[in-house]
């Protein structure tokens, strides 16, 4: 795929068809900007006290966002280090003292660190705990309460990223008598044959 092909696709009035369901464009579109910058994952408003999570995605990639018992604020890849089992449904929002792989039990606190490995001592080899603990997105950051990550540790600072934009979401926290928000969530699904 490449821009001269994608340009030629592009009209003044109209834009072809391809462009939302190519597949090559889809994955131009993971690599380009859901795998190379700043995406929000949601609200801390939604990870409110210590112990909770939201589990969402990263454009193909599964996220935990969590929030530890002292209260710091974690992104995560949503899949056990045994066996990349999802830890947590799409689209749930909870409360948990721990996150507890459903295919052996693995345990993960809310820090990412692996703390409990059932019948520890007949698992084959040898290996590090300290070691297997789950997979941070390279870089996590937030704005007046809205969180985003990047799979890329080499993103610019979220501030430069958000730049002018950043007036909106000041404007959009401002609204509250006390600058802070909270986020009532749910999903709407709707399916159409398309990228994403």
């Amino acid at each position: 795929m490449t821009v001269d092909t994608m340009t030629r696709w592009i009209e003044p009035h109209r834009v072809h068809r391809r462009a939302f369901v190519d597949p090559a464009v889809f994955d131009l579109e993971m690599q380009r900007i859901f795998g190379n910058t700043w995406v929000y994952l949601g609200h801390e408003s939604e990870i409110a006290q210590p112990g909770s999570y939201k589990a969402t995605t990263l454009g193909t990639q599964p996220v935990l966002l969590t929030r530890d018992t002292d209260g710091a604020v974690h992104a995560f890849i949503n899949a056990c280090r045994h066996r990349g089992v999802l830890l947590a449904d799409d689209h749930t929002q909870a409360q948990c003292r721990h996150l507890v792989c459903p295919y052996h039990g693995w345990t993960f606190d809310l820090a990412g660190r692996l703390i409990s490995v059932p019948m520890r001592d007949h698992q084959a080899g040898v290996f590090n705990e300290a070691e297997l603990g789950l997979v941070a997105l390279a870089r996590v950051d937030s704005y007046r309460g809205f969180v985003f990550g990047s799979l890329n540790p080499q993103v610019p600072s979220l501030t430069e990223h958000l730049g002018a934009a950043a007036e909106f979401f000041d404007l959009f926290a401002d609204l509250s008598p006390s600058g802070h928000i909270r986020i009532e969530t749910g999903v709407t699904r709707y399916q159409f044959r398309g990228n994403w």
